[in-house]
């Protein structure tokens, strides 16, 4: 197989796509780098239901993935241009890629990933996760557990660093906190630059867009529209916990079914 094969020939390995990438089990990088070019085409893994490690890519502690996309131009899908992924369903969190090592995205997409855990897109697990230029679309967490079905796109935990600059996070859907982005670490790290976060949903708690609970939050130039809140507090973001800075930073419509269309900031969780 061209993953293990790659990942034989140590740092620097290059897998470039020339046609949609069907996959039955997950793509698991334990050491070394590696890097995939999309070349415009996506990396489906399609799943009726959530699996244990249904996620399309795991990125293990020492691993460094680099993902590319020299044919951003290729359409292969209705909804968005360039190479992708896609289709991850997993119970354990990170429906299209679970990080603990260093993830580096360069354009492309994530989409349509589903975790009934934490982080329908990703799931930063105490590892370092760079974007830039990437869309996120149509993520979700979601049923099965009484609770903490947090982050449709993205979650941030034990620690981790998570980088997003140029990077849309449209429609993604979280049954409890975080219709978007979900942080909950004492030393995390999450820079959000140049982003726009919009439709985003939270069903049954806080945060339409984004919920902080713990670390350090850094927002430039960003934008955050029509996000809702569909039971409780902060229709964009609920910060009830960490440490929140904003700067240029435009809201939208964003609603909230109790209190706070935009930022609402709690010193205990309702």
């Amino acid at each position: 197989e061209a993953w293990a094969a790659a990942a034989m020939l140590g740092d620097g390995a290059v897998i470039r796509l020339e046609s949609a990438w069907l996959l039955k089990d997950r793509l698991n990088l334990s050491r070394g780098s590696l890097t995939v070019d999309l070349n415009g085409y996506p990396v489906i893994r399609s799943m009726k239901k959530t699996v244990e490690n249904g996620e399309v890519m795991t990125v293990q502690s020492g691993a460094t993935l680099n993902i590319i996309d020299s044919g951003s131009s290729r359409r292969t899908c209705s909804a968005f241009l360039g190479g992708s992924l896609q289709g991850g369903r997993s119970t354990s969190g990170g429906g299209i890629l679970h990080v603990s090592g260093t993830l580096n995205m360069k354009g492309g997409t994530i989409f349509n990933g589903g975790t009934t855990d934490v982080g329908g897109g990703i799931h930063c697990d105490g590892g370092t996760v760079v974007l830039d230029g990437t869309l996120i679309s149509d993520c979700w967490s979601n049923q099965a557990r009484i609770y903490d079905n947090n982050a449709g796109g993205i979650a941030v935990r034990n620690n981790g660093k998570v980088t997003l600059e140029n990077c849309p996070i449209r429609n993604c859907h979280a049954n409890e906190k975080g219709g978007a982005i979900h942080q909950n670490s004492d030393n995390a790290e999450l820079t959000l630059i140049n982003t726009k976060i919009n439709a985003c949903t939270a069903s049954d708690d806080e945060g339409g867009a984004i919920y902080i609970d713990g670390g350090t939050v850094t927002m430039k130039d960003c934008s955050l529209r029509n996000n809702r809140c569909l039971s409780d507090d902060g229709g964009a973001i609920y910060q009830y916990n960490g440490t929140l800075f904003c700067e240029n930073v435009w809201f939208e419509n964003n609603q909230a079914e109790d209190y706070v269309g935009a930022v609402c900031v709690a010193t205990e969780d309702p």
